[in-house]
C-alpha cells in the first residue's frame, strides 16, 4: 500500500496558477492603454478624460451594442472616428430615427487615422472629410450655447469637404446640422475631445456645452459609442469572445480581477486537495503486512485513520513473530511460552512491562495515545536491533 507522490500535480497546478497571475497582469497593464478612442483608454488618443468630465454633471454611459439599441433615454451620443466596426444599413436606419426624434449626434472625424472611407461612416455623415492641419482659431462673438464661455479652440483638422446641409459654428472645425427634431455637431478632428487635447483653449469647456445643449433640448443621457470601437457585444460570433472579453475585463475594477485569482486559487488548491485523498481506509492483508516495515506501517496507520489501536497490534504481532522465527518456534507458541522466551532473551522486565503491559491495555478497549505509541515502537525497534531481528 505505497503513498501516491502528489509533487509533479502540485507543480502542474502551481504553474497553472503563476500563467494566470502573468496573463491577469498582462491584461490589466496592456489592454487598458490601447491607444484609440475609447473611454476605456487613458492613452492620448483614449477619451476616458472626457467620460470622467461628464459622469461629474450629467448621466453618463457607454454604448456596448450597435444603434438599433438606441433609445430616447440618450440625449447625446458621442461617436468618434475611426470606426473599428462599420455601421450596417439597418443600424443607419435606427440611427437617423433616434435623431429625427430628438437625438443629439457629436462626430468627431478623424482624418490621419484608419479607414474613413464613406462606407465607413454613418450615411448622414457621408461625403464630410478633413485634413490634418493645427489650427486655434478665435472664436470671436457667437451667442450659439455651444460656444457660452468659449473664447479659442484648439483643433487639428480642418474641413476639406462640408455638405450643404450643413452650416458652420467655428470656420472649418465646427459645423451643424439640423435633421428632424435633432442636430448632428460635426468637429472636423477627434483629438478634439482625447485626453491629450481635452484642457486645451476652451475644448473641455465646448465638449460641455454639448451635453448641456443636448439635454436641454432632449432630457436623457450621454452616451459614448464603444460598439464601433470594437468593444461590447456583436452579432459576428467570430468577434464576440474576443472583444467581449476585451470589453468587460478593461471595465472591470482591480478588485474583481483579484477576486478572479483568489477564486482560481481556492480552486486549485481544492482539486490538489481532493487528488490528495485515498477513498476508505482498508486494512492491509497479512501479505502486505509482511512487507511492511514496522515503524513505517505505524506512522502511515496514526496519520491515514489515527487508528492507534490497530497499529499497536501489528507492531507488536510483528515483534512477536521476528522472535518467534529468529528461535526457530512456531506461531502458535502461548503467550506465557512467548514470555518466557523473551526472559531469556535478556528483555528486561522494564521492557516487559512496556510491551505486554499496554497489550492488556489494548484489550481492555482502552485507547492508546500517540506518545504512548511511539514510545512502544521505539522500544522495538531498540529491542530487534540488540537482538539482531532487522533486515
Amino acid at each position: 500500500m505505497e503513498r501516491q507522490n502528489k509533487s509533479p500535480l502540485l507543480f502542474l497546478l502551481l504553474t497553472a496558477y503563476t500563467i494566470c497571475v502573468m496573463v491577469v497582469i498582462q491584461l490589466s497593464t496592456v489592454i487598458p492603454f490601447g491607444d484609440t478612442h475609447t473611454t476605456l483608454s487613458v492613452a492620448k488618443r483614449g477619451d476616458k478624460a472626457l467620460f470622467r468630465l461628464y459622469k461629474l454633471h450629467f448621466d453618463t454611459s457607454r454604448l456596448l451594442s450597435d444603434w438599433r439599441s438606441l433609445t430616447n433615454k440618450t440625449s447625446l451620443l458621442v461617436i468618434s472616428e475611426p470606426l473599428i466596426r462599420p455601421p450596417t444599413k439597418e443600424e443607419n436606419k435606427y440611427l437617423e430615427k433616434w435623431i429625427s426624434e430628438g437625438g443629439t449626434l457629436l462626430y468627431l472625424l478623424s482624418p490621419d487615422e484608419g479607414d474613413n472611407s464613406d462606407q465607413n461612416k454613418p450615411n448622414l455623415l457621408k461625403y464630410t472629410s478633413s485634413t490634418k492641419k493645427f489650427n486655434s482659431p478665435d472664436v470671436g462673438s457667437n451667442n450659439s450655447p455651444l460656444l457660452y464661455g468659449v473664447n479659442a479652440l484648439t483643433i487639428n483638422a480642418h474641413f476639406t469637404n462640408l455638405p450643404k446641409a450643413f452650416h458652420t459654428l467655428v470656420q472649418g472645425e465646427i459645423a451643424l446640422r439640423h435633421y428632424g427634431k435633432g442636430v448632428i455637431i460635426l468637429v472636423s478632428s477627434a483629438h478634439f475631445i482625447t485626453n491629450q487635447d481635452l484642457l486645451l483653449s476652451n475644448n473641455a469647456m465646448f465638449a460641455y456645452n454639448a451635453a448641456e445643449y443636448a439635454e436641454n433640448r432632449h432630457k436623457g443621457a450621454v452616451s459614448f459609442d464603444e460598439y464601433h470601437q470594437g468593444l461590447g457585444l456583436t452579432i459576428q460570433p467570430e468577434q464576440s469572445i474576443q472583444s467581449d472579453f476585451k470589453t468587460y475585463w478593461m471595465m472591470s475594477p482591480n478588485w474583481i480581477r483579484y477576486a478572479l485569482l483568489a477564486v482560481l486559487a481556492i480552486c486549485l488548491m481544492s482539486i490538489y486537495n481532493g487528488n490528495r485523498t485515498f477513498g476508505d481506509f482498508v486494512y492491509p492483508s497479512k501479505q502486505e503486512l509482511k512487507k511492511l516495515n514496522t515503524v513505517d506501517a505505524l506512522a502511515g496507520l496514526f496519520l491515514k485513520v489515527n487508528a492507534n489501536n490497530y497499529a499497536l497490534t501489528i507492531l507488536e504481532d510483528d515483534f512477536r513473530k521476528s522472535v518467534l522465527r529468529r528461535m526457530e518456534l512456531p506461531e502458535s507458541t502461548s503467550h506465557a511460552e512467548f514470555v518466557d522466551l523473551c526472559k531469556s532473551l535478556s528483555i528486561t522486565s522494564e521492557e516487559m512491562d512496556l510491551l505486554f503491559g499496554y497489550m492488556h491495555k489494548e484489550q481492555a478497549n482502552k485507547k492508546i495515545s500517540k506518545s504512548e505509541l511511539q514510545q512502544i515502537a521505539v522500544k522495538i525497534e531498540e529491542i530487534k536491533r540488540r537482538l539482531d531481528l532487522v533486515g
